[in-house]
């Protein structure tokens, strides 16, 4: 494995098993490491490779009433809860957990809204919505200075992340 990272540093990775998920640190040691519970049984055995097939199956089909539910229905306690249902069928879906926690805050679930993000940005170090959306959702619920202080921090990183989308420097300014 040989990393191009965006800064233009360079690192080896070795040699890597496929059908894995793996997280590399920038900066560290560049020491690959397996996230657990990633490795696919499909190959090897048959019933996984069914249990797979079915659980993507059932994931896409809760996604997309979901995805009515809440774009066309406009009905947003049904779409959250499809989407709690989509979730424990791929807890890794980024997608899912941004739109849960999306509806969550317009039911006024700020603290399940934030959990969500929080969980979303632990999946994706780098996924600039979770952070953007975090910082700006607890900088509008904040009650106190730590809060905000806590706010703006999500929003520098988000900013960092994706200088040219202006949605974090906008709430950044707002909280200043």
């Amino acid at each position: 494995l040989d990393i191009r990272w965006a800064s233009g540093a360079t690192a080896t990775g070795g040699t890597l098993a496929g059908d894995r998920l793996w997280e590399i640190t920038e900066g560290a040691e560049s020491t690959p490491r397996e996230v657990p519970g990633t490795a696919s049984q499909t190959a090897t055995d048959p019933a996984a490779a069914a249990d797979h097939k079915t659980r993507t199956v059932a994931f896409w089909a809760k996604q997309r009433e979901a995805m009515r539910a809440l774009k066309v229905d406009r009905d947003v306690a049904r779409a959250v809860m499809l989407l709690r249902e989509a979730v424990v069928l791929d807890p890794a879906h980024e997608d899912t957990r941004y739109y849960l926690a999306s509806a969550q805050a317009t039911l006024g679930d700020v603290p399940g809204a934030l959990a969500e993000l929080e969980t979303l940005a632990r999946l994706n170090p780098s996924s600039h919505r979770a952070l953007a959306r975090w910082g700006t959702l607890r900088a509008q619920t904040a009650r106190n200075k730590a809060d905000l202080v806590a706010a703006e921090a999500s929003l520098l990183q988000a900013h960092d992340l994706n200088p040219e989308e202006t949605g974090a420097l906008l709430a950044l300014g707002e909280i200043s």
